[in-house]
């Protein structure tokens, strides 16, 4: 009975043995469950980061061909260059500047065989006479002429140029006095000069000039990596380009104030240039250079920053892509 009573009392409970057995078996499956998710979380930290880095990238891209297909739009100098004065003269490898008629890209074509005029003009003579207004007819393509008229807003300062020389029928600037007015897919103009009787041919170029200087200076658009020497200034706040975060800057008619970030942790930022009759890509071209530039390749890194310390050092993502310089 003595020998039962023993066993039916071991039998009741578990020893303190057992116990911190338990215990540490329970802990060390704790503990992988934790890394586990640990590093999963990590993972995912880094992915996310890296997804944003490559995001930065792609916008970037987009906002440079985007302004590269209007770079010598409405102008009457090389489509790339460095006027009036570079921003950062250091190396044209890594910052671009775009010559446009219009930073914004608000630009349409005159076509006066639209509505309301008869469907054979080519041609619209009249005379300019400052503050006049002139109404002009604008081209349906490529959306409709009440939807290019409406790119413009009243009080805007536009300019006309001629798409094949690039020259200027008035050799004045205009003020946009009323859009879609009397009839829809029309501007009216107000020249700021007197000119005599110009000629205006289908194909013309009205752009909205965003230049604070004094006309006809072309609108300039700068691309570079900053805040930094050179490129922007304190005018870009801490919130818009956190620090260490390498903005790509885009800054219009060579004003650091005047600076927008495009995108975040973008490590590097290149450009080589096709030259016409080669197939040699140029780093750095000279001032003669510019005209005879027919493509450009934009090269862009992007790298992690927020979770470069989780994972050994910074991942990168980089894009690369030729543009063609259309309006030269």
């Amino acid at each position: 009975k003595k020998a039962m009573k023993e066993f039916a009392l071991r039998d009741g409970g578990f020893t303190l043995v057992e116990l911190l057995i338990a215990m540490a078996m329970l802990a060390a499956v704790t503990a992988a469950v934790f890394s586990l998710y640990n590093m999963q979380h990590k993972v995912t930290r880094i992915e996310e980061d890296v997804v944003d880095v490559q995001q930065n990238v792609r916008t970037g891209m987009d906002s440079i061909l985007a302004d590269l297909k209007v770079a010598g739009l409405g102008n009457f100098i090389s489509p790339l260059g460095t006027y009036p004065t570079p921003i950062d003269s250091s190396s044209s490898a890594t910052d671009l500047t775009i010559n446009t008629g219009s930073a914004s890209g608000a630009a349409a074509r005159l076509d006066f065989s639209q509505p309301p005029n008869p469907s054979t003009n080519t041609t619209f003579t009249t005379s300019v006479v400052a503050g006049t207004p002139i109404t002009f007819t604008l081209s349906s393509a490529p959306v409709s002429a009440t939807a290019n008229a409406s790119i413009f807003n009243v009080g805007d300062k536009v300019k006309i140029v001629s798409a094949s020389d690039k020259g200027q029928p008035a050799s004045t600037s205009f003020t946009v006095s009323a859009v879609n007015t009397p009839t829809a897919g029309t501007l009216q103009l107000t020249p700021a000069g007197s000119v005599g009787t110009v000629t205006f041919v289908n194909g013309h170029i009205i752009s909205r000039d965003d230049s604070p200087g004094t006309y006809p200076n072309p609108n300039t658009v700068h691309y570079c990596i900053g805040p930094a020497p050179g490129c922007g200034n304190s005018a870009v706040s801490a919130a818009a380009c956190p620090a260490l975060a390498n903005c790509l800057l885009r800054i219009v008619n060579n004003s650091p104030g005047d600076s927008s970030v495009v995108a975040t942790d973008i490590q590097n930022l290149g450009f080589t240039y096709v030259l016409d009759n080669t197939t040699l890509e140029k780093n750095a071209p000279v001032s003669t250079d510019f005209p005879n530039i027919r493509a450009i390749r934009v090269s862009m890194t992007g790298q992690t920053n927020q979770t470069k310390n989780l994972s050994k050092g910074p991942k990168s993502r980089q894009l690369t892509t030729v543009a063609k310089i259309r309006n030269r």
